[in-house]
């Protein structure tokens, strides 16, 4: 695991190809946010080759998936996974590691992505490159294979630099879009100035004059994840900063981030991080 207290922009890092293959899931299928916390221990990319689904995520926020979208998953993401009833859903996925300047995987909740859903242009592309990288044979790294694996680690690389570029397309650029960007921006840049104060979702979504689903659709949008989640990321960032540069206590470092239960806090940490408030200290010192 990195021991680096901030985050790291995903191309800083280096993939690295591990299982992959293509999956038919029955038509009604539910796979649960149980799941997703329980067997996701990297990172996943999925393309739908055929058939629909939908994302439905904690607070009730609906995606649907089909043809051509594309999924980066990452270990803990909160939501269901529901294949619609009438046709069974087909999807390519890899899962991958991205490694540091050491060579090891990096903490997955400590690396920046893009969004959860991608719509992705150039079908055809993914659809060649996901075969090709389902023929590489296990285990990855052996023997004669290895120039092999490297180049599949290189059209990985490929895939997710395509992936990251299918939401900046200057058609998608229109005046909503940098309407919302400013939103969230603002919205951060909120949230790291008043670290102390408790805030909801709702309250924040009033401050802008929004309802909070119209609000959680601007988020989803403009970054994948829900309003929720961002102010959650903005208090732990902080916390990691009192953790690290302070002598504060677990306690007074909850207290000041507004945490009225300093139980509540380490669960929220752990949960962002892998790490109780106390070994992410003890690692980093």
């Amino acid at each position: 695991m990195c021991k680096d207290s901030g985050a790291m922009y995903w191309r800083d890092a280096r993939p690295r190809g591990k299982q992959r293959g293509i999956t038919v899931q029955p038509p009604g299928k539910k796979i649960d946010i149980e799941w997703h916390r329980t067997f996701i221990c990297d990172f996943d990319l999925w393309l739908i080759l055929e058939g629909r689904a939908a994302l439905v995520f904690e607070d009730g926020e609906q995606q649907e998936v089909n043809r051509g979208s594309c999924i980066w998953l990452r270990p803990g993401m909160p939501f269901d996974f529901i294949v619609a009833p009438h046709a069974p859903l087909h999807t390519a996925w890899i899962h991958f590691d991205l490694l540091g300047e050491s060579g090891e995987p990096m903490d997955c909740h400590r690396v920046t992505v893009p969004p959860v859903v991608q719509e992705i242009r150039n079908i055809q592309f993914f659809e060649v490159a996901f075969r090709h990288l389902t023929t590489l044979k296990h285990p990855l790294r052996e023997g004669s294979r290895e120039v092999e694996i490297d180049q599949g680690d290189a059209l990985l690389f490929a895939l997710l630099c395509e992936y990251e570029l299918a939401g900046c397309q200057p058609e998608r650029m229109d005046q909503a879009s940098l309407q919302y960007r400013q939103i969230v921006e603002s919205v951060n840049s909120w949230l790291e100035h008043h670290p102390d104060r408790p805030v909801t979702a709702g309250e924040l979504a009033k401050r802008y004059g929004y309802s909070l689903p119209h609000f959680s659709r601007i988020f989803r949008k403009t970054v994948g994840k829900s309003p929720t989640a961002v102010i959650i990321e903005a208090r732990i960032r902080q916390a990691k900063r009192l953790l690290l540069d302070s002598t504060l206590n677990i306690s007074e470092v909850a207290a000041s981030l507004g945490y009225e239960e300093v139980f509540y806090f380490s669960k929220q940490f752990k949960k962002a991080t892998g790490l109780s408030p106390l070994t992410f200290r003890k690692m980093n010192q």
